[in-house]
């Protein structure tokens, strides 16, 4: 039997009813002429069909026979037998002692890297860490931004206003320190996108046996903080006409600042539960509320001038958000495909606390007002594009912000306390928006929950 697998087990453990271990590799040991088959091997070593593809394809090859004239290791009369996986941490020990910096460091500067990088600015490709020593300030302009193999942060990193920044990398582990964009006083003004790079094949990790991590996340142990921008004006409302599938215009209430090139959300209306759509600003005239979007609707849209709350007691007009934000986290939609997925594979965030083995403890935390979540989720996996897992020791909070577009649950949050969900948008997301389990002091406060789709074949 062949089993595929992903994530990084340590071992295989096959067991009797009675909870007795089998001894692996016992098939080789009583092997005989006849070609009979032993008790039990497994083989926990990986292969793939390509070298120059890192965990391309993964399996465990396992041999069992029942008890015979010919093998009588095995036990006459068992019926069943269970297989656990043992999932080993994969993570290097960091130095506790070290103390953050009061001066801060610009990321440009070869002198900022002298205790982790040998003094080398860091490229492309390069495996990063930002030690917990190092205030460093990311300065290096969007563009010129490498993309990192991973970025590890165990001190501070705070990103630059002024002009746009960007995070680049298929691994990001805010692990014992802090990322910093904006702040509740002064939010950041320019864009800030943190992009998320690979596919269902890249390396899978984990930082502790008893969490999940996966791949192409942004894992957070410890704190990060992303305040952006406020909009000028209501990021959500209602649709002032009925639009039909075909049309390529919109009715939206007048001088609102939402601008050519960005996203509008528009829900489904009435029985039509899956018209949900979305409308990619190609003219706007904010006077008279009147959009043309890039391509036609696919569905209908209830919409009207006035509420039918009075009449009805509800307002059935269709529910529209403006989806974008200054600071976005992105999977990127380029990277190579995998054999079994015909689209690009979602990213993931993950806020959890656990016990490094020096027993140091992590407690990890977010803070989001007016960020953009796109693309986050992964296919067929209980990985949320936002998950809290044994996140219980530090409040987190997301406001304002539009989490959507992936292909698993929205949000998950399980064994975690102390989480606030506020004035945000969720939505297109599969089985579940939100998902909150075996928690306590979860606060959800007026959150939108749209297009939530049953699950669907591969795409």
């Amino acid at each position: 039997m062949i089993w595929p697998f992903t994530d990084p087990r340590e071992r295989i453990d096959v067991k009797y009813p009675d909870d007795t271990v089998i001894a692996n590799r016992t098939l080789g040991a009583i092997w005989n002429d006849y070609n009979k088959m032993g008790a039990n091997i497994i083989y926990n070593n990986t292969w793939e069909d390509r070298e120059d593809v890192i965990n391309q394809q993964m399996n465990i090859s396992i041999a069992i026979s029942a008890h015979n004239a010919q093998n009588t290791e095995t036990p006459d009369f068992v019926d069943e037998l269970t297989l656990i996986g043992v999932r080993g941490a994969t993570v290097e020990l960091i130095d506790e002692s070290l103390v953050l910096s009061d001066d801060e460091c610009l990321w440009s500067l070869p002198e900022c890297w002298t205790a982790t990088h040998n003094g080398l600015v860091p490229v492309a490709g390069d495996t990063v860490t930002i030690d917990g020593s190092m205030n460093i300030v990311l300065d290096v302009p969007a563009a010129d931004m490498p993309i990192l193999t991973s970025l590890e942060i165990n001190g501070k990193l705070k990103f630059q206003d002024g002009s746009d920044k960007a995070l680049k990398a298929y691994k990001i582990w805010v692990r014992a320190g802090e990322l910093q964009i904006g702040n509740a006083t002064v939010p950041f003004d320019a864009r800030a996108d943190i992009t998320l790079y690979g596919n269902d094949l890249e390396e899978y990790w984990a930082y502790t046996a008893s969490t999940e991590v996966g791949n192409k996340g942004l894992i957070v142990t410890g704190k990060v903080y992303m305040y952006g921008a406020a909009r000028s004006t209501a990021t959500t409302g209602r649709l002032l006409a009925t639009a039909y599938a075909g049309q390529d215009e919109i009715y939206i209430p007048a001088n609102l600042d939402w601008a050519v090139g960005e996203t509008i959300g528009i829900a489904a209306t009435n029985m039509r539960t899956m018209d949900f759509d979305y409308c990619k600003i190609l003219t706007i005239e904010s006077g008279a509320g009147k959009v043309k979007c890039e391509a036609e609707l696919d569905g209908f849209h209830f919409g009207a001038l006035d509420s039918s709350e009075t009449d009805w007691g509800v307002d059935m007009r269709a529910e529209i958000f403006i989806m974008d934000r200054n600071i976005k986290i992105q999977a990127s939609t380029d990277d190579p495909r995998s054999p079994g997925l015909s689209e690009a594979w979602g990213a993931r965030i993950l806020v959890a606390d656990f016990f490094e083995p020096t027993l140091a403890h992590r407690k990890g935390m977010i803070e989001f007002d007016n960020v953009q979540v796109y693309n986050c989720s992964q296919y067929m996996t209980y990985k949320a594009a936002i998950t809290w897992f044994q996140a219980t020791s530090l409040p987190s909070k997301v406001m304002n912000s539009v989490i959507s577009s992936g292909r698993a649950t929205g949000i998950h949050i399980e064994n975690s306390a102390q989480i606030t969900l506020t004035n945000n948008v969720i939505a297109d997301f599969v089985q579940q928006g939100i998902w909150v389990k075996t928690s306590s002091d979860i606060t959800i406060d007026n959150n939108w929950v749209h297009h939530v789709q049953p699950e669907t074949t591969a795409p």
